[in-house]
């Protein structure tokens, strides 16, 4: 996570507050995007220059310390003030982290880069047509991605969501995501965070969107760039699985084209060839599927394909077998249950690896 770094200043030795203050840190929501440093007030005036800091809290009249930056200053107050820079000290811990964050982040619109940053990998998938699998292949894999103590946030972007019969979390569905990004995009770092829900037995984070029809068909280009660039900013994870809609193209597109790694998911059937050729065969989908970012897939394969798939000019990077015993359990248990399709998908990412052994007996999946 890309961390606030703040000086907590104090001019005498009574250690109960800060120490307070840092051990509910430690164990709050807010642990990932905040550290705290406590600093004594005799040093500050000579050695601030040297120090590495992005904010300050401080119950020194700030007045009175020698500060480059007087707009970074968060005073903590005995009682109420109207103050914008003052805040009262006893109130919830976690309304001053937030009273942290907006100083800093509301302000300012954007956090300092830093130079302990995590490379987020965003891999999608996508198809051409429904009822191909691809929830549940991008579940698989990011449940294979989890297992090996990888940190994962899946994103649905579908018209109609069913990631929630394969994950299980403590929120709510909700529209928020959407307001934020159509009404107040600054804001979004700092709530994206608490939108945020965790499969905690398959160690899955993912956002419980509720998007009406209308909402995923109004956002736009610009919207999907805010979106990714705040959770790639967050700094928290090494692969984001993006699970898109099948028949706006104009979202599709557009992912795609942000994704470093693309998995199209295709049935073993003509129509599904077809639909998916004269998509690829368009100019904007051509140049994406040029640099070699795209991975055909063949799910519920039956051991053969139609006899003219030739004329498509597919090339299938991974055949997914269909899973017959699939038709008698629930989708939560066809998560848990499977121990190879993330394998089969990740082999088809030569750019990727997570130190797995090779099992010469795997079989196809």
């Amino acid at each position: 996570m890309q961390k606030i770094k703040v000086l907590y200043i104090t001019d005498n030795n009574d250690s109960e507050y800060p120490d307070l203050l840092m051990n509910y840190l430690n164990v709050s929501e807010y642990r990932n995007r905040l550290s705290i440093e406590q600093v004594d007030a005799k040093l500050i005036n000579s050695e601030m220059d040297s120090l590495d800091y992005i904010a300050v809290l401080t119950e020194v009249d700030p007045t009175l310390l020698e500060l480059n930056n007087k707009d970074n200053v968060l005073y903590l107050t005995e009682s109420a003030s109207v103050e914008s820079n003052s805040i009262f000290k006893y109130q919830p811990l976690d309304q001053i982290f937030k009273a942290i964050l907006n100083l800093y982040y509301d302000d300012k619109g954007k956090l300092l880069s830093t130079n302990d940053r995590k490379s987020t990998s965003i891999i999608s998938f996508t198809s051409a047509n429904g009822g191909t699998g691809k929830t549940v292949l991008s579940l698989n894999f990011a449940k294979f991605l989890a297992s090996h103590s990888l940190k994962v946030l899946y994103l649905s972007l579908e018209r109609l969501t069913s990631y929630n019969s394969y994950l299980v979390g403590e929120k709510e569905k909700s529209s928020e995501l959407y307001y934020y990004l159509k009404d107040d995009p600054l804001r979004l770092f700092n709530k994206l965070p608490q939108l945020i829900d965790t499969d905690k037995e398959l160690k899955i984070d993912f956002i419980p969107t509720n998007l009406e029809l209308d909402e995923v068909k109004s956002l736009t280009k610009l919207h999907l760039e805010e979106l990714l660039k705040t959770i790639v900013d967050l700094n928290e994870y090494d692969f984001l699985i993006i699970d898109m809609d099948s028949e706006n193209n104009m979202l599709r597109e557009e992912i795609m084209s942000r994704s470093h790694e693309v998995f199209w998911i295709l049935n073993p059937d003509e129509t599904s060839f077809m639909k998916t050729h004269f998509l690829i065969d368009t100019e904007e989908y051509k140049k994406i599927v040029e640099k070699k970012m795209v991975h055909f897939i063949i799910n519920n394969y039956g051991g053969s394909i139609f006899s003219n798939k030739s004329n498509f000019e597919l090339s299938p990077k991974a055949y997914i077998d269909h899973q017959s015993g699939w038709q008698n359990i629930n989708d939560r248990e066809k998560l848990l249950g499977d121990s190879k399709i993330g394998i089969k998908l990740l082999k088809c990412l030569p750019k990727i690896s997570i130190g797995l052994e090779e099992d010469e007996h795997e079989g196809r999946v």
